[in-house]
């Protein structure tokens, strides 16, 4: 489990990376890119229906992220969240946009490709096991609304039809669960990835 002081000291170093890529330093972007993007590319490749959309997904997250980067705002969360956030975003809208599909509820989260795939490695590493170890361990209204926001990109009005709950009630379950995730998995796996 990764001490406090190792915590801070991480997102301190991705921080002071991301100052300096506000300055326009291509260096620490590529520095950047490289302590960042295996969980990135995760996010992307959970809600996108194939390998080459994630890909497409991850390259757009990080020019909008070199493009923006003077409104992340270290006040408001961590370089890890300001980036989850607009890979997120990003692969929700290009769902949308594109009429796509996710991976159908009852297949689960995991998508098989004949190929290996950066996502199948990073799933073999100790973080991946660890955060869906925490998911699997949430309340089942919190696991399961997490899971449908995070994973496969539904927003609060679409997973309170699915669990026939009142949208306010959905984002409770959501804000909830991933608060658990935050203090028992996500922060102390932060530096495994």
């Amino acid at each position: 489990m990764m001490s406090t002081q190792a915590k801070a000291d991480r997102n301190l170093h991705l921080k002071t990376l991301m100052v300096k890529v506000q300055n326009g330093n291509e260096v620490a972007f590529s520095e950047l890119y490289t302590e960042t993007s295996p969980l990135l590319f995760s996010i992307a490749l959970r809600l996108m229906p194939t390998r080459q959309l994630a890909e497409e997904v991850l390259q757009e997250a990080y020019v909008t992220a070199w493009q923006k980067a003077e409104k992340f705002q270290s006040d408001k969360g961590t370089v890890l969240t300001w980036l989850a956030t607009i890979t997120r975003n990003l692969s929700i809208d290009y769902l949308r946009k594109k009429q796509l599909n996710t991976v159908p509820e009852d297949e689960g989260i995991h998508v098989e490709t004949a190929d290996p795939s950066p996502f199948q490695e990073i799933a073999n590493n100790e973080a991946q096991n660890v955060l869906m170890a925490g998911i699997e361990n949430l309340p089942e209204n919190m696991k399961k609304a997490v899971t449908l926001s995070y994973f496969k990109g539904y927003s609060y009005d679409e997973i309170g039809e699915l669990m026939n709950a009142p949208r306010n009630t959905v984002k409770s379950w959501i804000r909830r669960g991933v608060a658990k995730l935050r203090e028992t998995i996500l922060i102390p796996a932060e530096h495994l990835l």
